[in-house]
């Protein structure tokens, strides 16, 4: 069971984040037609909340782990405040620039009924924002699979400088997206905040990026 991983769980994170979505969907979703977006939230809300129980329970006081415990129940917290339970706009649920080998991966989690979110923002310490539009996409498999959900996710390869040509995907096997250019700030302070880029523009909801690394 996901709640049962070990402590080591933090260097395979993306395994248990894939394995509480499977589980929230397999339970909702007995066919393979479109589920109501009522069942698509509460797919969603299942997630996170085995995710957060995973987190809890392997938690290592790492700065991660703190930060993905206040990110889940924030998320949770936003989920289960919706009116009517319906969502209307994406709601970030956390960010964290991961370095692996010398190499560095943004991987971003939202719930969003739909796939309008196509990129993010960053916003440093003193206001300034970049934003990443068109870097967030889902193909029709990866559509198909969310379907029945409202839990999305993406890995973005990260480099530092245009100079850098040797990127290699070390993140999602079979995956070579192109590497976006992060600016060079310290992440590892929790200083910056990333929100959603969709077709309307910037939404307001933001997290703080977390820094971790994996083994």
């Amino acid at each position: 069971m996901v709640g049962q991983l070990p402590v080591k769980i933090l260097g395979t994170l993306q395994v248990w984040l894939v394995l509480g979505l499977l589980m929230a969907t397999t339970m909702l979703t007995g066919c393979h037609y479109e589920q109501p977006a009522a069942l698509r939230l509460q797919a969603a809300r299942s997630a996170l909340q085995n995710q957060l129980s995973s987190v809890e329970q392997t938690n290592d006081g790492s700065s991660v782990c703190r930060l993905l415990v206040e990110c889940f129940k924030a998320a949770l917290s936003k989920v289960d405040s919706l009116p009517e339970n319906r969502l209307t706009s994406p709601i970030p649920v956390f960010a964290v620039v991961w370095q692996k080998d010398n190499r560095l991966a943004l991987q971003i989690s939202w719930v969003e009924d739909g796939f309008d979110v196509s990129g993010f923002y960053l916003s440093d310490k003193s206001g300034k924002v970049t934003e990443y539009p068109g870097v967030i996409g889902f193909n029709r498999d990866q559509g198909s699979f969310l379907t029945d959900t409202a839990w999305r996710e993406r890995w973005v390869p990260v480099i530092l400088d245009t100079s850098d040509k040797s990127w290699k995907n070390q993140w999602v096997p079979g995956v070579d997206p192109p590497p976006i250019l992060l600016p060079v700030l310290d992440y590892a302070k929790g200083e910056i905040r990333l929100g959603l880029l969709t077709k309307s523009g910037r939404e307001s909801s933001t997290v703080t990026v977390g820094f971790g690394r994996k083994k």
